[in-house]
């Protein structure tokens, strides 16, 4: 049996043998490779006028940089946030960098039932009388994880 595993092994060791594995990896590498240029590309500039697109927790971290890029994508964008004064402050940031002005605040703390009856409702009226909403980006954190009990 040792002899049998020996000749086994100098075989696998053989020129014609690395040469084929050799082969066989490249080619599996060219394929996978392949497999992932193949397809269609997704288009970073994609243009969202006309889009409608509610963000909470814009005011910091990766809700306010999600509003960023859809306001440079021409979308309309409501940043629904706790704190009102904050997000004015970071609404003017972004309006004045990317110079798209449908950028809005609305207050909606989303432990209070009363506060997300209130925004829905200004929503539905008013200014922007919304027919549709194209997306929402849910990015609100959780200041603590003891639970609570609403209203």
């Amino acid at each position: 049996a040792v002899m049998a595993a020996r000749r086994f092994i100098k075989g696998l060791t053989s020129p014609w043998s690395l040469g084929f594995s050799g082969f066989g990896l490249a080619y599996g590498l060219y394929h996978i490779w392949d497999s992932t240029q193949s397809g269609t590309k997704y288009e970073l500039h994609e243009d969202l006028a006309g889009k409608t697109y509610i963000v909470t927790g814009a005011t910091s971290g990766i809700g306010q940089v999600t509003v960023e890029e859809l306001a440079k994508r021409n979308a309309r964008v409501i940043m629904a946030c706790r704190n009102r004064e904050k997000c004015v402050q970071v609404r003017r940031d972004i309006v004045l960098n990317t110079r798209n002005k449908q950028v809005y605040c609305r207050q909606c703390d989303l432990e209070d039932f009363d506060s997300i009856r209130n925004f829905v409702q200004k929503l539905c009226k008013g200014k922007f009388e919304l027919d549709r909403i194209d997306g929402v980006v849910h990015n609100a954190a959780m200041m603590d994880a003891e639970r609570k009990v609403n209203k």
